[in-house]
């Protein structure tokens, strides 16, 4: 039986342990079916305690969903905003960060050594979610890489020394961009499997910046970088939805895992990775 890493027809790279990894936010996501006992001060304050140990700071966010529909009266549209509440959890540093809302949980980080470490801190907030919130249906499972390459870590390389062909296409004509003083290039690939499986994967170049969210008193990068950002989902319906069994996500996630690092070797030149490896 097929599974969803062979849907993706790349080869197993060899895992490296990366000294300088260009990752900067790593994200997973469980949608569920709403719940109510998220507004409900009792299990938000159990749920609060089961992680308050790695996750001090909390704080209420206001999510803004933009609701269209038909006027009672009349047949004219018309818009209506609801806030949705959410919880965020946060670390002292925050480089980890846990968002509760009425039907979704995520876990991120800017900053991990292991991906073990990871997929542990995932089980240990699925499974606050699950006995205090206790959410039976999940609707969409999905985990996401955002990586940005920047020229000052290049060590003397050309893109066309760090990136693959395929990805950079115009860019390694110096005919076209050897004389410019700013290039911007960015490409969208969104690829759909069988079972509800999607790939969606944005990449190209950026002349400063960063595309996440900067933390207080935090400078935004003037180099340039090639952005790699890999998101990697599924949705799931009844009668197949996804099982609230923090052990089978967390497998689902692993899997997950290793086609987002099939995805990086393949973006990437052996070249550029011998520059990064321990």
């Amino acid at each position: 039986m097929k599974t969803e890493l062979d849907l993706l027809n790349l080869s197993d790279a060899p895992r490296v342990v990366l000294n300088n990894a260009p990752l900067v936010l790593a994200l997973c996501q469980v949608r569920f079916s709403s719940m109510l006992s998220v507004t409900d001060p009792a299990s938000l304050a159990a749920f609060q305690r089961d992680i308050q140990s790695k996750y001090p700071v909390a704080a209420p966010v206001q999510e803004v969903e933009l609701l269209v529909g038909v006027g009672p009266n009349d047949l004219g549209l018309r818009g209506e905003q609801r806030r949705l509440p959410q919880w965020q959890f946060t670390d002292q540093d925050d480089n980890w960060k846990i968002v509760l809302s009425q039907d979704f949980l995520s876990l991120e980080t800017r900053n991990y050594v292991h991906f073990d470490d990871f997929l542990e801190r995932l089980q240990e907030a699925l499974d606050a979610l699950s006995r205090h919130i206790q959410p039976t249906i999940g609707t969409r499972l999905g985990l996401r890489y955002i990586n940005e390459i920047r020229s000052g870590d290049l060590h003397n390389l050309d893109w066309s020394d760090v990136i693959r062909p395929e990805l950079l296409g115009p860019l390694t004509d110096k005919g076209l961009v050897g004389n410019t003083s700013q290039v911007v290039a960015m490409q969208q690939l969104l690829l759909r499997y069988p079972n509800d499986l999607g790939i969606n994967i944005h990449h190209g170049l950026v002349p400063s910046g960063t595309t996440v969210r900067l933390r207080p008193k935090e400078e935004s990068p003037k180099q340039a970088f090639y952005l790699l950002d890999f998101d990697i989902f599924r949705e799931f319906s009844l009668p197949q939805a996804l099982e609230m069994d923090s052990k089978a996500i967390c497998q689902y996630v692993a899997m997950y895992h290793k086609m987002i690092y099939r995805l990086f070797r393949w973006s990437v030149t052996e070249k550029y990775i011998s520059t990064i490896e321990e």
